[in-house]
């Protein structure tokens, strides 16, 4: 017992010599626990701007995002959630899945606009880079 007491008593002169307090080392001891809280924390402002500033900015919708914006307003408009149609015509070149989230987020926002046109494909992009993230 006197070796390990000893061995606390030297640690703690060397920590009191450092600077190091009790209130420091709990600080440090909570910011390594919760290291990958605080980064998530810390990354919500960047993923922000990355995805979602200037989202609907632009308003000129290119050649892509028209051939997924008109089947999902058509989707929305029609009610026939099975067959994406462009023009009337039946558009089964792709999955159906980015028309259903945009036909979604045009719903879930009741607008039908640039921003939310563009809305799902900037949450997918979220959560792609959070699965990266988790594989790590």
């Amino acid at each position: 017992m006197p070796y390990s007491r000893n061995l606390v008593n030297r640690c703690h002169e060397a920590d009191s010599s450092f600077g190091f307090n009790p209130i420091s080392k709990n600080l440090i001891m909570l910011v390594t626990q919760y290291k990958k809280s605080i980064l998530l924390i810390c990354c919500i402002p960047v993923v922000y701007l990355l995805f979602f500033f200037n989202l609907g900015q632009y308003e000129t919708l290119t050649s892509h995002e028209s051939y997924v914006a008109v089947p999902a307003r058509e989707m929305l408009h029609t009610g026939n959630w099975i067959v994406p149609e462009f023009g009337k015509l039946p558009r089964l070149q792709k999955p159906p899945l980015a028309y259903w989230a945009t036909s979604f987020s045009y719903w879930l926002f009741s607008d039908i606009s640039e921003w939310t046109t563009r809305f799902p494909s900037a949450v997918s992009g979220i959560l792609l880079v959070g699965l990266m993230g988790l594989w790590g």
